[in-house]
């Protein structure tokens, strides 16, 4: 089994499906995707998902539906299978999702980590005399990595829409009115880098800024937030046949509504699927005109 993970890895995605492959007169294929969350260990994503997968085709098969998984080794694979049309649905951040071709559309919001939406908290030292995103001017910003949308996506496009002039730390000569940002790697090295002044603030979501140890917390003040936004979503082709749209969102939203179903979703970190709202569509609106002001 391991030289098929290393062989999907080379090609930048691989199929998770665990059936040979389908004929002309098999049943309707259903293939989710989604990026592989550890490079280093490609069976990861098999094993946060593939509970999920197994309960769908046991709930799916009196319809004719055969799930499968597919994942992609990053964003960029992750674009390419889409457009290549080898995928039906993609369950990802908005960040991700903004990255996909207009032939995928919000479908359901999977609440995953116990968080529906979540917001970006801006952080500093208590003694520090940063008190607006403006006087990040000149300053040295931490965010997460470049795949996070609430600890560097959204936060970074919210300060461009505000005027404000990002450039990498490790620019040779960088404006001096510039804020100057650094990739920490995760949430709990952000916090240190500014609790230790490393990096003169920092920016993750208010989940994250919660689950900090009261030890870190004391030496850390927010000063601003980010609108809030829906932390996952899940988009799905806009030609997919609407009668098969429904059966599956159906059945993904009774999933947590019994023991089976619940443990299933809960390997991958979800607790239910729940239909889009007025509001989520505002959200997620609000939140894509944000990201236009990221660069290409």
């Amino acid at each position: 089994m391991q030289w098929v993970f290393n062989l999907a890895v080379s090609i930048g995605l691989f199929a998770l499906v665990g059936s040979a492959p389908l004929r002309a007169d098999d049943p309707t294929p259903f293939r989710l995707a989604v990026i592989n969350e550890r490079a280093q260990h490609p069976s990861y994503t098999f094993e946060l998902y593939q509970p999920l997968i197994q309960e769908l085709k046991a709930r799916l098969a009196p319809a004719g539906i055969v799930p499968s998984l597919v994942a992609a080794a990053d964003p960029t694979a992750l674009t390419k299978l889409t457009r290549e049309g080898a995928a039906d649905a993609v369950m990802e951040s908005l960040f991700i999702q903004s990255r996909l071709t207009p032939s995928f559309e919000p479908w359901l919001v999977p609440v995953r980590k116990g968080e529906r939406a979540v917001h970006s908290v801006f952080f500093t030292a208590p003694h520090s005399d940063i008190r607006t995103l403006e006087d990040l001017q000149g300053r040295t910003l931490a965010f997460e990595s470049p795949r996070s949308t609430s600890a560097y996506a959204i936060p970074k496009a919210y300060l461009k829409a505000r005027g404000l002039r990002l450039v990498s730390a490790d620019s040779e000569h960088p404006p001096p009115d510039a804020v100057r940002y650094r990739f920490a790697g995760d949430e709990r090295t952000q916090g240190y880098w500014v609790a230790l002044g490393q990096a003169e603030a920092g920016v993750f979501n208010n989940d994250d800024w919660a689950k900090l140890s009261s030890g870190v917390r004391l030496r850390l003040r927010a000063f601003a937030r980010t609108p809030p936004m829906i932390r996952w979503l899940l988009t799905v082709r806009t030609d997919l046949d609407p009668a098969l749209r429904e059966t599956i969102a159906q059945t993904l939203m009774e999933l947590h509504q019994d023991p089976e179903g619940l443990a299933a979703m809960q390997k991958g970190l979800i607790s239910r699927f729940d239909p889009l709202t007025p509001a989520d569509r505002a959200s997620i609106a609000q939140s894509r005109t944000l990201l236009r002001h990221l660069d290409p």
